[in-house]
């Protein structure tokens, strides 16, 4: 008899001629194992589990949907053939909607708010090429505008002029020695040249006990061998940011 040379493996059956796997194993039943191995390729159209490990690559012929809350990706560099990413795709109402880049546990962020109705950074904004376009409505400055490398930059050009500047009534420096200026209760414009000999009198009008060894010595060193005439514009002002109160600034 054959049924005699027959018996079940582990986790199959053999009885009456019949093998069992404690399952239905049919091409439209739900088949469940514990572990499944495939060293060659696995072709489904459906794959349900609650893990999923890859060990090599995954390939993905159709849509990659992710309905759970996080989506974690390991790798270190993420190369996206979209022209676009869209965040906040679901139009809801959120604030803070944008990049955050994490640089020795630093956040920093290029998002959008809605309070302000624009994208923002939390930090510098460093642009390396032209900025080119038309600026819709107001630009609103809450810091200084600084080049990064003095006299280098124009503001305008002979056939592109700027067509009106409102400046408050303080000073216009021309280089490092020259000021233009207006007198309050003349209305004169006034033009002198700032002496280089002496400390400027907002630095001594709020702090009359500077020195200009304290100056000297702050902008260059113990042993620096310099004078007054040495000191920049920048240089007093770096103090004064540093060490003062003028102006309200």
């Amino acid at each position: 008899m054959v049924d005699s040379h027959l018996e079940g493996g582990t986790g199959v059956t053999y009885s009456d001629g019949s093998i069992s796997i404690g399952q239905s194993v049919g091409t439209s039943d739900d088949v469940r194992f514990n572990n499944v191995r495939v060293d060659g390729t696995l072709h489904s159209d459906d794959i349900t589990g609650s893990n999923v490990t890859v060990s090599n690559d995954l390939v993905v012929s159709g849509n990659l949907r992710v309905n759970g809350t996080q989506t974690i990706v390991n790798s270190t560099t993420l190369d996206i053939g979209d022209r676009k990413i869209v965040v906040n795709a679901d139009g809801g109402s959120i604030d803070n909607a944008g990049i955050i880049a994490n640089v020795n546990g630093v956040e920093h962020e290029f998002v959008y708010t809605s309070s302000n109705n624009a994208l923002g950074t939390s930090g510098e904004l460093n642009i390396g090429g032209n900025v080119t376009g038309n600026l819709v409505g107001a630009m609103t400055m809450t810091c200084h505008i600084i080049p990064l490398t003095g006299n280098t930059y124009d503001i305008g050009s002979p056939d592109r002029q700027i067509r009106d500047i409102y400046v408050s009534n303080n000073t216009i420096y021309l280089g490092e020695v020259t000021t233009l200026s207006v007198d309050e209760t003349t209305s004169q414009l006034k033009i002198k040249r700032r002496k280089t000999d002496v400390i400027p009198k907002a630095i001594t009008d709020a702090d009359n006990s500077i020195t200009p060894e304290d100056i000297l010595t702050a902008t260059f060193g113990a042993s620096h061998g310099r004078h007054l005439s040495d000191l920049r514009l920048g240089d007093y002002m770096r103090y004064a940011r540093n060490n003062l109160t003028v102006g309200g600034k």
